[in-house]
């Protein structure tokens, strides 16, 4: 009930090409390109097409046209293995990038053991089996609605 036909829910920003030009439907590989850029953003704190400025024609045709920057340039630590998996994820062509979610997270592990990040999170110990909540914040609304 929340879309009708030719409409879009979600944030452009995340948008696959073939979303942003209207050349095609959403797919599960629309979702793993959002994922490649989810993953990129997490890693270097940056959007990989939008660079700050308001101007949505500029960011939108990068993306339709540009790859996906390299992390590996923007920190050189960053093994370019990393970039090799994030590179099939973000193809302009769906049919280019990983068929499943978990294509891509066996590629991503893969490349964990061969590069060594793997045992270095190996060491990491498990978060305990139900963590406490983190206590609620009254946003304004709340304070408003007394909740």
């Amino acid at each position: 009930p929340l879309t009708q036909t030719g409409w879009q829910l979600g944030s452009q920003a995340y948008s696959a090409p073939e979303q942003l030009s209207n050349e095609g439907e959403p797919s599960p590989q629309s979702d793993i390109f959002a994922f490649g850029l989810t993953i990129f953003e997490t890693i270097t704190a940056t959007h990989p097409f939008i660079d700050g400025s308001t101007d949505n024609i500029r960011w939108m045709i990068t993306a339709l046209r540009e790859p996906m920057p390299l992390i590996h340039f923007i920190h050189p630590e960053i093994p370019s293995e990393v970039d090799d998996v994030l590179q099939k994820a973000t193809q302009k062509d769906p049919a280019e990038r990983y068929q499943t979610v978990q294509d891509m997270v066996i590629s991503f592990k893969r490349m964990m053991l061969s590069t060594g990040l793997l045992p270095a999170l190996e060491e990491v110990k498990p978060l305990p089996d139900k963590p406490e909540p983190p206590p609620q914040k009254k946003g304004l609304l709340g304070r408003l609605l007394g909740r």
